[in-house]
């Protein structure tokens, strides 16, 4: 109950940001005519509270900003404003709940160096010890984003042929042992 109204808390304070920020930039005539700096509460509050609340103080500030003081004003500028804050939001949210479940999978990654990892083994833990659900075929995906930004590498068995290749699991190692031991904040030097 506690985590509710502390996201309720920080959403209404990036609303507020939302609302009075434009009143520091628009002091000054060169920045406050390019600037509308409404948009970095909005994306923070996507990062913060979630996608849920960052469309909705994205679509809330600028109609409120606009009905309170009026500027900016309501048709076109506020509606579309309201709509485009609105997506910064949630993408932002989205963006931000996806980063921080590769982080957690590059952490087990990295810290089982040279193991066979196993998705569905993997998703079940996330599911039992987190409480989360990230099914197999997207941790496989992540691995494949982390292989495509050459931050890891496989190998594959070199004592099998022909059609074994196919279902032989493949082991992941670093291609910088420094990064993987920095993710691990030094803790397991090999």
């Amino acid at each position: 109950m506690k985590k509710i109204y502390r996201t309720l808390t920080f959403a209404a304070m990036c609303l507020a940001l939302a609302i009075v920020l434009p009143f520091l930039t628009g002091q000054i005539p060169e920045i406050g005519s390019m600037l509308c700096p409404m948009h970095i509460p909005v994306l923070l509050c996507g990062f913060l509270c979630g996608w849920q609340w960052g469309l909705a103080v994205g679509f809330i500030a600028p109609l409120f900003r606009s009905l309170t003081l009026g500027m900016p004003p309501l048709f076109p500028t506020a509606v579309c404003m309201a709509f485009e804050l609105a997506a910064y939001g949630l993408i932002s949210g989205f963006l931000y709940r996806i980063f921080l479940q590769s982080k957690e999978l590059l952490n087990i990654l990295s810290s089982s160096i040279g193991s066979l990892p196993n998705p569905s083994k993997l998703s079940a833990t996330f599911k039992s010890v987190k409480n989360k659900t990230i099914s197999k075929t997207t941790i496989k995906r992540y691995i494949e984003y982390l292989e495509d930004a050459f931050l890891i590498d496989s190998a594959i068995r070199y004592d099998i042929k022909g059609k074994k290749y196919i279902d032989t699991p493949s082991k992941y190692y670093f291609t910088d042992l420094g990064l993987r031991n920095a993710r691990l904040n030094f803790r397991q030097v090999e």
